[in-house]
């Protein structure tokens, strides 16, 4: 009450890898997240304007100020998560650059999974978070390819990643497969917002498509104790190796 209506509104939309996440109700985060900026583009008046940022590993400005919801509604329907995190500081810098020349009164909405510090903003600006979910530990495979190896006999390689979000230490089963077989697995144990690489080796298989997939995620309490494997370095890791011929 007594906030007067914003001319110029930026929304900030973080599109880091844990927005895909399925709550509850079956939808994603990015999902939910894109009603509700619909919502804001549906309700603006005549005269007033809106910009979009979004959240990703290099933050980016989707549409400066305008006032055509058409374009604004194009390029939320196009918002996907992006692997690993997202820069969200920056993006709240760049939305705090679009509000310094705006027209008052100003606002700026984050629609985001992750508490982070507010900017500074002019003094007639309000900003609101608009948090997409409900709090819970996150892990998730955020990098993948495979190639070949040099040499004979030809055989694949394939470089994993995988980071957490989550609060917690967790024990995670990564499974190399295709469409018929596993072709090995491996467990490590992730601390709280750690990040995992790993490089195995294999034989080429018959099926034209590999996938990786984290077949057993268990998150730790605190003080958990124990490895679910024994630590490897970084790099080609011999278990898994032996496991995949």
């Amino acid at each position: 009450a007594g906030i007067a209506r914003p001319t110029d509104r930026v929304v900030v939309v973080d599109c880091s890898a844990s927005m895909a996440a399925v709550e509850e109700d079956g939808q994603r985060r990015i999902d939910l997240a894109r009603v509700g900026i619909e919502e804001v583009i549906a309700d603006l008046s005549e005269g007033e304007r809106m910009a979009l940022v979004v959240a990703g590993p290099e933050p980016t400005v989707a549409v400066p100020l305008t006032g055509d919801p058409q374009r604004l509604g194009l390029a939320v329907r196009t918002l996907r998560p992006g692997p690993g995190r997202a820069d969200l500081p920056g993006a709240l810098e760049r939305a705090r650059t679009l509000l310094v020349g705006a027209e008052p009164p100003l606002e700026l909405r984050v629609f985001t999974d992750v508490p982070t510090a507010p900017p500074d903003l002019p003094a007639d600006a309000v900003l609101i978070w608009a948090p997409v979910g409900r709090p819970r530990p996150n892990v998730a495979v955020t990098s993948f390819d495979v190639r070949a190896t040099e040499g004979l006999p030809a055989r694949l390689e394939a470089l994993v990643g995988v980071d957490s979000v989550a609060d917690r230490d967790a024990r995670v089963t990564v499974s190399v497969e295709t469409a018929t077989r596993v072709l090995g697995r491996a467990s490590y144990s992730l601390p709280a917002g750690g990040s995992l690489d790993r490089v195995y080796q294999f034989a080429a298989p018959d099926e034209d498509r590999v996938e990786v997939v984290l077949r057993e995620i268990d998150f730790l309490a605190p003080g958990g104790e124990g490895d679910v494997a024994p630590a490897v370095e970084d790099g080609i890791d011999p278990g898994m190796t032996d496991a995949l011929e």
